[in-house]
């Protein structure tokens, strides 16, 4: 940090981030003075501080602050204060310095009456010293008799080390083996190696203090500091205003720089050079007792005797004005000129001049200035209704008004490379050579406000205004417009920035940063978890890649390659620095609806026209560090839990989570994202938010890990992630033993059923089977019944022709053959099935019978192979058949016939063929036509046999009939195809 001189304006050091809403403090808006380097944020017990007297302040590893104060110790994480200490018997004491062990999480203190005590993890004294301290590992302290002792954090007891003789020690620091204490007699050195004690002086120094960059040693007494070696005591002169007064603490920032805290204001003492802050310039007191120094954030806290805690936040912006004229003035443009002069054009009538240590009035006229532009030695000046005046040497000498250009409302002005003068004004572009021949350009094509003109590295330019973005190329014909119809949705573009990968970056006013690359318009804001600002009236890119957007509520920073990333999708979200009151900006609104709306300088430094003033910035150096975000509280259903209850009931409605990160400063711009895995739970990341809290309301059961994760300006593309993870029991009817249990009691109960049911249908089944068998049992044995009663009646016929033809033994013979046959044929009625031999037989002397009735008419003939004869086939059903042969295709005949049957086998069926050579189906059916009442059963009654066969044995038995010669119409085959019969 570099000396504050009184005369200049700011010190360029700062690490400040503004959030929306100032982080629990009240902002000292006085502190934004451009003679103070730092603002100021107090903080009090209305903020949650138990007493506004703060006696010490350290940190943890991880940031967070512990504060002791008169009334209790508390911790700070940036957002809240809050109590760390559950055992309130510490509270009796005062505790003016403490010391935290990272490792073992121990907390110790020095009370002002002498007693070193353990606060945390147990709450205990330990008598055995009266002054101590905490060394990496190690606690050294002294007694009343002067005997100094050590131990490890983790031991029990203390070894002594050193006998000093000095009695009531006020203060002691053991370096390298060497003892400075001192006592109410004076100062000591002794060397722990040698043996060696000698006096340092006779002050009484009240706190030994080491710079760990130097490893020098340095010690205060009441009003006096001092550098401290083996020989003796250097006082260091710190030339405070006061004669009277204490040193209270001492904080080093650098090998070069520390702060001093007293009761009359706080030294800066940087190389040499002394800066006092008191009540007269800012402070809210002058009673300091305590320092701490954040090293990352660059801010250092102060703990007053009165007033609280105080946040001094190092400023880079400082607001430039002069009080009595450009405070009342709105700012456009900001210039350089060729004679290295800062310009800025104001709308009071005024160019005023920016210099060191002041400001001045350039240039004065009629109208209020709006924008402003230096061609070659020319200042031309865009205004408010009075066109352009073109002036030389502080001397107007010209002017561009009406109808030169549309309209006299001037907002930008530019001169291009091949030498055209472009005025952009409230109705289009006008250009020219010089301000004699500059006239309206294109006023079809090109309409509204032109409020920026941006030239690209190919020679093509860029108007952006109330209409969009139009592109011209070299020959300055318009060959892309970018409105409403291409994606571009605003209310009037403001800046342009080319990059090397010639990607246009478009500065909105109430859209956002667009990017137009391939022809191809991309909006970074409505990208998920953009975080830029909705206005972007500058686009400045500094010297390390650090583009600078001003808007109408501050200054927001953002590194190139990190804007990059996340347009290129490699980021998955994109958080900007942000300037604001804390940084010593005056007032946040930007003017951005001007040609050159900032001023960048070869160092860095970056002027901003505003509605109050200049604002001048310099460049930041900023110091990345990780994140670690931490959960403070989980509220199950509105109440705070232990850390360890991770279980919880089915009946809970509700779990909130309070997260933070120690942060304490806003600059950062810290965001949150969180995610919660579970049943039925979206695994993505939530949008980024300020808040530090988020509830999930009627979880069902289930195990649940809740993720957190801080994301700040430095876009960390692997944050540090907490998880917490916890689990719903389900009421017991949503256990899965439950459910199992369940399915196997219904699987049971629905098997039981289907069972009963299974067998109900089978009973029936069988008992409808035993029916269906019984009826078609019964209408076989009918079929066969009317088979017989048709046998004997043509047999008995035969007999009595027979006998009526006194042809008595042949009826005899015959009646011998019929009663014979008749015996079989009862036999085998009541059998379904038959062999081939047995059905053969009888078919053999019905087949005599009919010969001797018919005169031996016909001859029949049997041809049966031997594996054939024994295998069943349905009972009588080959007798039909012969019968039909014999009365409709043999008894009709002339000539000498002949009855051939028969049977054999082939795969897995019988074959039984039945042939004759009478008269043939034909002329049977012309024959029949020509009788009276004939009535054929024979066929029907076989097919009727055949069709219950096969519903009741599932046999399915082929007929065939066939001519046996087709031409002369005679003869008939009947073929049977019979399955065999298991």
């Amino acid at each position: 940090m570099k000396r504050s001189h009184a005369k200049l304006f700011f010190v360029f050091v700062c690490w400040i981030q503004f959030s929306i809403a100032q982080q629990a403090g009240n902002f000292i808006e006085k502190s934004q003075s451009v003679y103070i380097p730092f603002s100021i944020t107090s903080y009090g017990t209305k903020h949650g501080l138990p007493q506004n007297q703060i006696l010490d302040i350290i940190a943890k590893k991880d940031g967070e602050l512990i504060i002791s104060t008169a009334n209790g110790i508390v911790e700070y994480n940036g957002s809240e204060f809050y109590d760390i200490l559950q055992n309130r018997a510490y509270k009796k004491y005062v505790h003016n310095r403490l010391y935290w062990h990272e490792q073992t999480k121990h907390l110790y203190s020095m009370e002002f009456g002498g007693t070193f005590l353990e606060l945390s993890p147990n709450y205990k004294t330990i008598p055995e010293v009266i002054k101590a301290y905490l060394e990496g590992d190690t606690i050294i302290g002294v007694n009343l008799k002067g005997e100094l002792f050590k131990k490890h954090v983790k031991d029990k007891k203390f070894d002594q080390i050193l006998q000093t003789n000095l009695l009531n020690p006020n203060s002691f620091y053991l370096k390298d083996k060497q003892l400075y204490i001192s006592s109410d007699i004076g100062t000591f050195f002794f060397d722990l190696r040698t043996g060696k004690k000698s006096m340092l002086t006779n002050e009484i120094i009240y706190c030994f203090k080491e710079n760990k960059y130097t490893n020098k040693l340095f010690a205060y007494s009441n009003s006096k500091l001092f550098e401290v070696n083996s020989t003796g005591l250097i006082e260091v002169n710190i030339e405070h205003p006061y004669q009277e007064f204490s040193i209270t603490d001492l904080e080093f920032i650098n090998d070069t720089e520390y702060f001093i805290s007293t009761t009359k204001g706080l030294l800066f003492v940087s190389y040499g050079y002394i800066d006092h802050y008191d009540e007269h310039n800012y402070l809210p007191t002058n009673f300091l007792q305590s320092l701490h120094f954040n090293r990352e954030e660059n801010c250092l806290f102060v703990g007053t005797g009165n007033k609280g805690l105080l946040k001094l936040q190092m400023k880079n912006c400082s607001s430039l004005l002069d009080g009595s004229t450009m405070a009342k003035a709105s700012l456009g443009s900001i210039i350089r000129n060729h004679e290295k002069k800062v310009l800025v054009a104001a709308s009071d009538n005024l160019i005023y001049q920016i210099k060191m240590d002041t400001i001045v009035e350039y240039y004065k006229d009629k109208a209020g200035f709006s924008s402003m532009a230096e061609i070659g030695t020319k200042l031309y000046l865009g205004t408010w209704g009075d066109g352009v005046h073109v002036i030389e040497n502080q001397k107007r000498i010209g002017e561009v008004q009406y109808p030169k250009i549309k309209s006299n409302i001037v907002h930008s002005i530019f001169q291009d490379k091949m030498g055209e003068i472009w005025i952009g004004n409230n109705d289009g572009v006008s250009k020219g050579r010089n301000s004699q021949n500059i006239k309206p350009f294109k006023v079809s094509e090109i309409v509204g406000r032109i409020i920026t003109i941006y030239e690209l590295s190919n020679g093509n330019l860029c108007l952006g205004g109330s209409e969009g973005v139009y592109i011209l190329n070299q020959k300055r014909e318009v060959i892309k417009h970018l409105g409403t119809k291409a994606g571009l949705k605003c209310k009037e573009v403001r800046s342009f920035l080319e990059d090397k990968a010639g990607k246009i970056w478009i500065g909105t006013y109430d859209g956002g940063m667009y990017c137009y690359q391939n022809q191809k318009l991309t909006s970074l804001n409505r990208k998920n978890n953009s975080k830029l600002p909705i206005d972007v009236f500058t686009l400045a890119k500094d010297s390390r890649g650090y583009i600078y957007m001003s808007a109408n509520n501050g200054l927001w920073v953002i590194h190139e390659k990190k804007l990059n990333d996340f347009y290129e999708n490699k980021l998955k979200y994109l958080v900007p620095f942000y300037y604001g009151n804390e940084n010593g900006i005056l007032n946040t609104e930007f003017n951005g609806g001007f040609q050159n709306n900032f001023l960048l300088t070869k160092m860095d430094h970056l002027y901003f026209p505003t509605i109050e003033g200049v604002l001048l910035v310099s460049s930041d150096e900023y110091n990345f560090r990780k994140l670690k975000p931490k959960i403070k509280n989980v509220r199950v259903n509105d109440t705070i839990i232990p850390p360890s209850y991770r279980i919880f009931e089915r009946s809970t409605f509700s779990i909130e989570f309070d997260f933070y990160c120690p942060n304490f400063i806003s600059k950062y711009n810290l965001h949150y994202q969180y995610k919660l895995t579970g049943p039925k739970m979206m695994n993505g990341w939530s949008a980024l938010q300020k808040n530090g809290n988020i509830r999930f309301s009627m979880l069902p059961p289930g195990e649940y890990t809740f993720h957190v994760r801080g994301v700040d300006a430095f876009n960390d593309d692997n944050p540090i992630i907490y998880t917490y993870k916890f689990e719903i029991k389900p009421y017991f009817y949503e256990m899965w033993w439950f459910w199992i249990t369940s399915f196997v009691v219904v699987l049971l109960v629905l098997i039981f059923i289907i069972r009963i049911r299974t067998s109900h249908l089978r009973d029936r089944e069988r008992k409808e089977n035993k029916i269906n068998n019984t009826i078609l049992e019964l209408k076989l044995k009918a079929i066969q019944s009317k088979m017989n009663p048709h046998f004997i009646f043509n047999s008995l016929n035969n007999i009595i022709y027979l006998l009526n033809s006194e042809r008595h033994k042949e009826a005899e013979d015959l009646l011998q053959d019929f009663s014979l046959l008749l015996r079989q044929f009862l036999e085998s009625s009541d059998q379904t099935f038959i062999s081939v031999k047995d059905e053969f037989e009888i078919l053999d002397l019905y087949l005599a019978i009919e010969q001797r009735r018919y005169n031996h008419l016909f001859s029949y003939e049997f041809e049966c192979e031997n594996e054939v004869k024994e295998l069943k086939i349905p009972t009588l059903l080959l007798q039909p058949i012969i019968e039909n042969a014999v009365k409709h295709g043999i008894a009709h005949s002339n000539d000498k016939c002949l009855i051939s049957i028969k049977a054999n086998k082939s795969l897995n069926h019988i074959i039984i063929t039945i042939s004759d050579n009478g008269i043939g189906r034909k002329k049977s059916e012309e024959i029949n036509k020509n009788r009276k009442k004939h009535n054929s059963h024979g066929i029907g009654l076989v097919q009727q046999k055949i069709e219950i066969i096969k519903l009741k044995y599932n046999q399915d038995i082929e007929l065939s009939i066939q001519d046996l010669n087709s031409t002369l119409q005679s003869g008939t085959v009947v073929t049977l195809k019979i399955p065999l019969n298991d």
